[in-house]
């Protein structure tokens, strides 16, 4: 959803997650690539409101191991997004198949 204010625009990203435009998972048992999908779609969804990661104010990542955890220090290290405001937690993610999750908030001024 995206709030427009007269200064600013504030975008708010839902629970996203590795999932086809059908609603199918995709990469089912790999969290790496589950990572990859799921943050091609997060840019996206930035792009299509004319952002960006840095716009990033606050994120939370789930996962469903807490041993992949160090999947997303690898994600973030390899993009230069080591200034990314985000939580990450291991708990329990809508689908059985899902091994990483992310909601994210953005917010552009002007």
């Amino acid at each position: 959803m995206e709030v427009a204010g007269p200064r600013s625009r504030s975008l708010y990203i839902s629970g996203t997650a590795s999932i086809e435009p059908g609603g199918k998972t995709v990469h089912v048992g790999d969290t790496a690539r589950q990572i990859e999908k799921t943050m091609e779609v997060v840019v996206a969804i930035l792009a299509h409101s004319g952002m960006e990661l840095t716009d990033t104010t606050r994120a939370i990542a789930y996962f469903r191991h807490s041993a992949d955890i160090s999947l997303w220090s690898d994600y973030c290290r390899s993009r230069q997004l080591s200034q990314l405001p985000v939580i990450v937690t291991q708990c329990d993610i809508c689908r059985d198949d899902l091994l990483f999750e992310i909601e994210l908030d953005a917010v552009r001024q002007g």
